[in-house]
Formats: structure tokens, sequence, C-alpha cells
């Protein structure tokens, strides 16, 4: 009988790298995977995992699953060997087209992890290199130069560290509370452990959490996962209980259709970008 790992392990022999966990659960979601297991015939199950391998090709493609790289020049013109190894770079990648690399090098290099799958919540990393010749006083006047194109680029923004209360506040709900507890209930338990910083009124205890969780997540309900079991379901499992007059999970699968909705569209642009090179 067919199983979702055998589902993984062909897509896995055809793309030549391992699918990460959230790549996994975003399939899931979309309702592939249901797509191949109840698919009746072997052809058709073939026919997902080619779909499937095409979407998570598209994805690492368009820098979601991998790094979406941008050259960072021109290179540090108080020295006059970048210049000159660039020229002897191009030189030999014109004469040996087939040699690895490129005929574009920079000395730094600046690269995006639209969307990190190594850590839950996800995260946006910038990854910088630069070649071990460089200086750390020029590598210092390139990232000084460099930092305000990356906050236009909207790759880095600007933060602060988050208050020792909004920190307490984001443990306590996701880590020292049960999942599913109600508001109610949270701010009790708050107040009891934490009297120096009492709240009255449940909405404000709420809306501080909210506040502290989009700060630290980058997103509203960034940080579900850890306090309402509802957001641990797949999609398929949702839509069966709001269709049973579940407001919860109304709400959250409204939610990630709209997350899903905002994937797909930036997905889309992405390699439309990408096209136009």
């Amino acid at each position: 009988m067919p199983t979702a790992a055998m589902l993984w392990q062909e897509a896995e022999k055809k793309l030549g790298f391992p699918v990460p966990s959230t790549v996994r659960s975003f399939c899931r979601r979309q309702g592939w995977v249901d797509m191949y297991l109840e698919a009746e015939e072997w052809e058709a199950k073939a026919d997902t995992v080619e779909f499937l391998v095409q979407i998570i090709r598209n994805l690492k493609v368009a820098g979601v699953i991998g790094e979406a790289s941008y050259r960072v020049s021109p290179a540090p013109a108080s020295d006059g060997r970048w210049a000159l190894l660039q020229e002897l770079n191009a030189t030999y990648h014109d004469a040996q087209p087939e040699a690895p690399g490129s005929g574009e090098w920079d000395p730094i290099e600046v690269s995006r992890v639209v969307l990190s799958l190594d850590t839950y919540p996800p995260s946006t990393q910038v990854i910088l290199r630069f070649d071990s010749r460089l200086s750390l006083q020029g590598l210092t006047n390139q990232l000084r130069r460099l930092w305000p194109d990356l906050i236009r680029r909207g790759w880095t923004r600007r933060t602060r560290p988050l208050e020792k209360r909004a920190l307490a506040l984001v443990r306590f709900v996701c880590l020292g509370t049960p999942a599913g507890s109600t508001w109610r209930e949270r701010r009790g338990a708050w107040n009891k452990a934490h009297p120096a910083w009492n709240y009255p009124d449940v909405r404000a205890f709420e809306r501080d959490f909210r506040r502290a969780e989009r700060q630290l997540s980058g997103q509203r309900y960034g940080l579900e996962w850890f306090y309402e079991p509802g957001a641990r379901l797949d999609l398929p499992a949702l839509m069966r209980l709001r269709a049973k007059g579940d407001r919860q999970a109304a709400r959250i699968s409204r939610r990630q259709l709209r997350t899903m909705d905002q994937a797909m569209e930036s997905l889309r642009q992405a390699l439309e970008r990408r096209q136009r090179k």
C-alpha cells in the first residue's frame, strides 16, 4: 500500500536533495500528498510525483528553498587587486566556458535565504561570503556602504530587542501553559507567576502578547503552533472541522489559505523576475 514516505522517497530521488519538513508540510496542506495517496492508478501516482518535483524545483529556483543571490559591486576601490583579479577571472572563463564558476565574480557576495526551513518559526537569512584576502577594514567599509541597500531591498529590517516583559510573555504563553488554554486562564496563571507584571484586563494581556509575538516572529499569529492545537492540523483536517461548524478551525484555515495564496503569488512574481533576466 502506498505511503507518504514512498512519495517523498521517489521525489527526493528525482530532485537529488532532501525535501525539508516544512516543504513537506506545505505540500500536505495543499492536498497534494492526499492526491498521491488517493490515486488508484500507479500512473496517476507517478504524475503526482512529477508535479511535486516541479513545484519544489520552482521553489528552489525562486529562492524559497536555497539562496537568492545578487552581486555586490564595485569591489573596494582602494585596493587594485580586486579589479585585476576580476579581469583575470573573466579572461579565464571566456577561454574555459566549461570550467566551474562564472566570469562574473566579486570579493564580496551577499545572498538571501528567502525562507529558512531549518528553524521554526521560519526565518529569513542573509549570508555574507567574502574572499579570505580581504582586509577587515575593506570588509567593514563595504558593509557600511551595503547596509542601506539591504534595507531598501527588504533583506534586513530595523528591529530592536524585546523588553524583558515581552520576552517573558512569549515564553510563558508558548512554552509555559498548555496549548488550547483560554486567554483568561493564561492571564490568571501569568498574574500568579509574575505579580510585578500583573494584568487586571485579559484584553491587555492578549494585546501585549500579540505585539511581542509579531515583533519576534515577524508576522501576526507567527507562533500560533505553540499555543493553539488547531494550528498543528493540516489543511484538510481543518477544512473537515470547518465544515462541522468549528469556528476556530474556520479562522485558522482562512489564515492558512491567505498565507498560501501570498506564498504562491510571491513565487509567481519571483519566477517572472528570473525569466525576465
